[in-house]
């Protein structure tokens, strides 16, 4: 939802946007974490534009490297499915 929040006011959907990402990468609920890192995958590969305002490329790649480490370190949390894992690959700077 903060990727996609409709407001006019750009310093409070950032801030919305940084706080839901200083989240991540989720790990207690595999479906909710799945269906969250995929949609930020395919977000960060069709760079959208409001996404990578708000994070830079060390963010982004902080997140990347967190949701990676977690996948490769503790695979049964299954935070992510089968598409999150080929985007992963695709992205996996």
């Amino acid at each position: 939802m903060a990727l996609y929040q409709n407001t006019s006011d750009v310093k409070m959907r950032s801030e919305i946007m940084r706080k839901f990402l200083g989240m991540l990468p989720l790990k207690n609920e595999p479906e909710e974490a799945q269906n969250v890192h995929r949609m930020l995958l395919k977000e960060i590969l069709n760079k959208n534009e409001f996404l990578l305002k708000v994070v830079d490329g060390e963010g982004v790649k902080k997140m990347i490297e967190g949701i990676k480490s977690i996948e490769n370190n503790n695979p049964e949390l299954e935070i992510l499915d089968d598409e999150g894992k080929r985007l992963l690959k695709q992205i996996v700077i």
